[in-house]
């Protein structure tokens, strides 16, 4: 879970870690409540149904560590795109930091949505099924349902608050030190952790 959230967050404030934590929550929610609902309809059917389950998490396993791939590229782009920001002047006349902004935003939209990939296709793993297997033992959908809405939210809100302690507490480490490479390195090195975390899960 970390290994996604890390280097989107790296080095921003609160306020953008907690988006990027929200997003993986939410992705990482709804699945896993498709999940659970599925498990439900099958429970006491034969077991050859539950087979279908387990060939989708093996799937979403793969995914999960390609996706993984895929965010720490982005993350690796990002840290080489701090020295091309830091050359680029309004004075160079070339329109490269009147696009800028333009640029940042197309990042920032494709970052999202890895990050709410990344947690759609981790909540099919089954590496989170015991979180949600009380929803099996409830006695009426309602309250299955409930239990599932409740676990969706519950990982959202972890997920915001954890990334944005790790972007704010970075933010500020950055300020306080004399280091200009520092945000760079921070950047670079969660962005490997989430590359080894990826091909791990492959």
């Amino acid at each position: 879970h970390i290994a996604a959230v890390l280097p989107p967050s790296m080095g921003h404030s609160w306020l953008y870690g907690m988006r990027i934590g929200a997003a993986w929550g939410l992705g990482h929610g709804v699945s896993a409540t498709m999940l659970g609902l599925a498990a439900i309809i099958l429970k006491g059917q034969v077991s050859a149904r539950f087979a279908v389950l387990e060939k989708l998490s093996s799937l979403a396993d793969s995914a999960v560590g390609f996706s993984l791939l895929f965010i720490g590229a982005l993350g690796l782009k990002e840290a080489m795109a701090m020295d091309e920001i830091e050359l680029e002047t309004p004075a160079s006349g070339g329109g490269g930091a009147a696009d800028a902004p333009k640029k940042e935003k197309k990042f920032v939209l494709s970052t999202n949505r890895a990050i709410f990939s990344n947690g759609l296709l981790h909540g099919f793993s089954l590496d989170g099924a015991p979180s949600i297997a009380p929803a099996l033992a409830m006695k009426s959908w309602r309250s299955a349902v409930w239990f599932l809405v409740a676990y969706c939210v519950g990982t959202m809100a972890t997920m915001a608050i954890t990334a944005g302690a790790v972007g704010e507490s970075s933010m500020r480490l950055v300020k306080q030190s004399d280091n200009p490479l520092l945000p760079k390195r921070l950047c670079m090195g969660s962005s490997f952790f989430a590359l080894v975390a990826g091909a791990y899960w492959i």
